[in-house]
C-alpha cells in the first residue's frame, strides 16, 4: 500500500518506465531501442559492435529491464530499490515492408514469384507475426497464413460481381498492384471469417520480439555468442545501462517535469507461517 500524492505517482511512473515510455507501476518491463536512435548506439556501444545484425530483416536489439524490489539489508530493515539488468533479444526491424523481408529471407531482390517450397517456409517463419496494411485505415492484424493463390488468382464476390483481388484494389483503393504473383496472405478474425490480402501492402508491426520457431539456426548460434559474455563483462554492461538510465541522485538528471523532492510512506503486507506440528 503507499500513501501519495499525484505528482508523486507521475514521478515514480518515469522511474519505472522505459526510457520514452509509459508504464503501470510494479511491472516487470524491459525497453529496447531500436538501431537508428541515438539510445540504441549508445548501448550497442558496449554490447558486442559488429555482431548484431541476424540477416531476414532480424536483429539482436540491446534492453534494459528496470522493476522496484524490496531489498532486506544487514540490518534487517527493507530498502526499496530500483533493479536494473542488461537484456538481448531478438527483434524484427520495425514497419519493414513484408515484400522486402521475404526478399531478405531468400537473400535475393524482391522476388515476382514464388514456389510451393518456399511457401511452406513463409508459413513457418511468418506465421502469428503482427502486420500493418499500407492503405486505407492501415488495420493492424495477425497473420494466419501466406497461401499459394496469388491476388490475380483469388477471386471473390463483389456487388454481384465475381472480381479478383488485383481488381479489388484498382476498383475501390485505386492501386494498382506492382506483383500480382506474390502469394496472398490470410487473416483470421475472432469471429472465424478470413480476409485476403497482397502482400506489397503489408509491412512488420513494431517491439515485435522473434520466436525460437521463427529463428534459424545460424541465428540462434549467433544470439548465443552475442548473449554470452563473461560475469565481469556483464556486470561492467549493467552498470552502464545504469548510467544511461540517469537514475542515480533519485533521478535528479532526468528530464522530468517534476523535480520536486517527494516522501512516500510504503507499508507491505506480509504472509505468516504457522508453526507445524508434528507427530
Amino acid at each position: 500500500m503507499v500513501t501519495t500524492t499525484s505528482s508523486w505517482l507521475r514521478a515514480y511512473a518515469d522511474i519505472l518506465g522505459p526510457t520514452g515510455g509509459a508504464a503501470s507501476p510494479l511491472v516487470f518491463l524491459t525497453a529496447f531501442a531500436n538501431p537508428p536512435s541515438e539510445g540504441a548506439e549508445s548501448l550497442a556501444h558496449w554490447s558486442n559492435p559488429g555482431r548484431s545484425e541476424l540477416l531476414e530483416g532480424k536483429y539482436c536489439g540491446v534492453g534494459i529491464s528496470k522493476c522496484f524490489k524490496t531489498i532486506e539489508g544487514i540490518g534487517g530493515t527493507p530498502t526499496l530499490a530500483v533493479v536494473v539488468d542488461l537484456k538481448k533479444s531478438a527483434l524484427y526491424y520495425d514497419r519493414q515492408p513484408l515484400i522486402k523481408k521475404i526478399a531478405e529471407i531468400f537473400c535475393v531482390k524482391v522476388k515476382s514469384l514464388i514456389s510451393k517450397i518456399e511457401i511452406e517456409l513463409l508459413n513457418k517463419l511468418l506465421k502469428g507475426l503482427y502486420v500493418r496494411c499500407c492503405y486505407g485505415k492501415y488495420r493492424t492484424f495477425r497473420l494466419f497464413e501466406v497461401m499459394e493463390q496469388t491476388p490475380d488468382e483469388r477471386s471473390f464476390m463483389y456487388c454481384g460481381t465475381t472480381i479478383t483481388l488485383v481488381e479489388y484494389f484498382e476498383k475501390v483503393y485505386h492501386i494498382t498492384l506492382n506483383y500480382p504473383k506474390m502469394p496472398v496472405v490470410v487473416e483470421k478474425t475472432y469471429k472465424k471469417e478470413l480476409n485476403y490480402y497482397p502482400i506489397e501492402l503489408l509491412q512488420v508491426c513494431e517491439n515485435q520480439r522473434v520466436t525460437l520457431v521463427q529463428q534459424t539456426t545460424a541465428q540462434v548460434r549467433k544470439m548465443n555468442k552475442v548473449c554470452t559474455v563473461a560475469p565481469n563483462r556483464s556486470r561492467e554492461q549493467t552498470d552502464k545501462s545504469r548510467k544511461f538510465l540517469r537514475i542515480d541522485e533519485c533521478g535528479q538528471k532526468n528530464d522530468w517535469r517534476y523535480k520536486d523532492s517527494f516522501l512516500a510512506r510504503c507499508r507491505q503486507r506480509g504472509l505468516g507461517v504457522e508453526e507445524p506440528n508434528i507427530e
